[in-house]
C-alpha cells in the first residue's frame, strides 16, 4: 500500500485523474481503508470497481469519498432476486438497490452500472423496469449487455444442453447481438429491448433527469453520457446502412 501512495504522489504531478484497475478495490477492508485515508488530501479525482454492498459500509465508503472517488462500477446484473441467484450473485439484494445507490451519490460517488439483458425470467417489461429504476436513483451511467454464452462457460454448456444456441457467428458475440433463444421473450424483443433500452438512457431527456445536478461526478459521467450516445448512435446508422 505504500509503494501505491508513493507511485500517486508522483502520478499527482502530472495528472489528477486516476482510475484503478481492480475488480473490487474494496474487497480487502484492511488493505483499502489505510490506502483512502492516505489519498486524502492529494486532489485527485478517480475511479475503480466496488459492488454495491459496499455502500452498506459507511466508514468506508466515506474514506473512499474524501480521497476523491468520483465514480464506480457496479455490477447490479438484475433487477430479479431469481435471477441474481441463477448468476450467483448472493451478496445482491435488489430490495436494497435504491437505498444503496443513493449512498453512493450522498458521498459524491456516481455509478456505472452494469445490467445483464436475457436471463431467463426477463420480460419484455423488464426493459422499462430498469430504466425507470436507473432514472429513480439517478444512476450516472450504465451499460446494457445481453447475455453472451462465451465458450467455456457455464451458461454456454447449459443453453447447448437445451438447443438454445442459435448462432456461433463469432463477430455476433459482443453482447450486443442475441445469439441465443431467450425463455422470456423471442429473440427480436430481446434485441429490440436491448436497442430501446439503450437509446431511451442515453435520450437527453433521460441525461438530463439523471445527471444534470449539481454533484461532483458530472464532471466525469458528464462526458460519459455524451461520448455513449453517440457510440449507440453510430452503431444505429451502421446497422441501418447495412439493410
Amino acid at each position: 500500500m505504500e509503494s501505491v501512495l508513493a507511485e500517486l504522489e508522483q502520478l499527482r504531478k502530472v495528472n489528477s485523474f486516476a482510475f484503478f484497475v481492480d475488480d473490487n478495490l474494496v474487497a480487502d477492508r484492511r488493505y483499502a481503508l489505510p490506502l483512502f485515508r492516505g489519498m486524502k488530501g492529494m486532489g485527485f479525482k478517480w475511479l475503480s470497481h466496488a459492488p454495491i454492498d459496499f455502500a452498506q459500509d459507511e466508514e468506508l465508503m466515506r474514506a473512499a469519498g474524501e480521497a476523491g472517488c468520483v465514480g464506480m462500477f457496479v455490477g447490479f446484473e438484475s433487477l430479479d432476486q431469481g435471477e441474481l441467484a441463477a448468476m450467483g450473485k448472493v451478496t445482491n439484494r435488489a430490495g436494497e438497490y435504491l437505498k444503496l445507490a443513493r449512498r453512493f451519490r450522498d458521498h459524491g460517488i456516481g455509478i456505472l452500472g452494469s445490467f445483464v439483458l436475457g436471463y431467463d425470467g426477463a420480460t419484455p417489461d423488464s426493459f422499462g423496469r430498469i430504466l425507470r429504476f436507473c432514472e429513480e436513483a439517478r444512476i450516472e451511467a450504465a451499460i446494457f449487455p445481453i447475455l453472451t454464452p462465451y465458450p467455456g462457460t457455464a451458461v454456454r454448456r447449459r443453453l447447448e444442453a437445451e438447443g438454445r444456441i442459435t448462432s456461433n457467428d463469432w463477430r455476433n458475440y459482443d453482447m450486443g447481438h442475441v445469439t441465443f433463444e431467450p425463455r422470456g421473450m423471442t429473440a427480436a424483443e430481446l434485441q429490440a429491448g436491448h436497442d430501446w433500452l439503450n437509446r431511451s438512457f442515453y435520450s437527453f431527456g433521460s441525461m438530463w433527469r439523471r445527471i444534470v445536478k449539481r454533484h461532483r461526478s458530472v464532471q466525469v459521467f458528464g462526458p460519459m453520457n455524451v461520448g455513449f450516445r453517440s457510440a449507440i448512435r453510430r452503431t444505429e446508422r451502421f446497422r441501418a446502412g447495412c439493410r
